[in-house]
């Protein structure tokens, strides 16, 4: 292990190790910005109990060919396994052409990176890059609980520009809650031009693919694409 995450740190600091050419992005405390940031993790609402898989997109612009980050569960919330089963690679990621790793950190954060040798672009600049699986403790209140991601780094295949931001958070509902009686909807116009609230009832803009949002009082999900 003790080697495993030295290899970990290293091909992390080789994905940002150039100081020129970054952009650096400092944490947004606006809801509605979140699929702004160059990673973000969705929102989720669970029933103290259940399992269920935490889903890390990337939003970019431009072509990457790597990336980290370091997830912190809030107390009662576990990985549902060891870090290299609990975590898979996402739907953008050809594991032909990359490696996908994950160690537990001394802090206790889930590092979870993946690099290309071969300098090769994911499949889309957009789109899930990682999906975790977490479980609830039954004895875990009611709240919204934060999930955080530090230490995102994004690196180009030019490997001088790099995106970074020090920290994104997501937010996980505990609720006892029928979970059925969330609505799934398709965003459109309609959706978008309501009174939205997320789940920390601060009003925002719009929702996008996979997030949760309230409306006329009913919590919605908005399905993914």
């Amino acid at each position: 292990m003790k080697n495993k995450s030295f290899l970990l740190g290293f091909m992390g600091f080789i994905l940002c190790s150039s100081a020129f050419g970054q952009n650096v992005f400092g944490a947004d405390e606006d809801r509605d910005a979140q699929p702004n940031h160059v990673i973000y993790i969705q929102d989720l609402i669970l029933n103290a109990g259940s399992a269920a898989a935490l889903q890390v997109i990337m939003n970019d612009d431009e072509e990457a060919v790597g990336f980290q980050f370091d997830l912190f569960l809030p107390e009662g919330v576990t990985l549902a396994e060891e870090s290299s089963l609990a975590i898979s690679p996402g739907s953008i990621i050809d594991v032909k052409q990359h490696i996908f790793d994950t160690a537990i950190l001394r802090n206790g954060a889930c590092r979870v990176l993946c690099y290309s040798f071969q300098n090769k672009s994911f499949t889309l600049n957009s789109g899930d890059i990682a999906s975790i699986k977490i479980i609830v403790d039954s004895n875990l209140p009611n709240g919204i609980y934060p999930i955080i991601l530090k230490n995102v780094e994004v690196t180009r295949s030019n490997g001088l520009q790099c995106k970074k931001e020090n920290e994104i958070e997501g937010l996980l509902s505990i609720t006892d809650e029928d979970l059925d009686d969330i609505t799934p909807v398709e965003v459109d116009k309609t959706i978008n031009n309501r009174v939205i609230y997320n789940l920390m009832g601060i009003r925002v803009k719009k929702l996008y693919p996979g997030q949760i949002g309230i409306i006329d009082g009913k919590k919605i999900i908005v399905n993914s694409k």
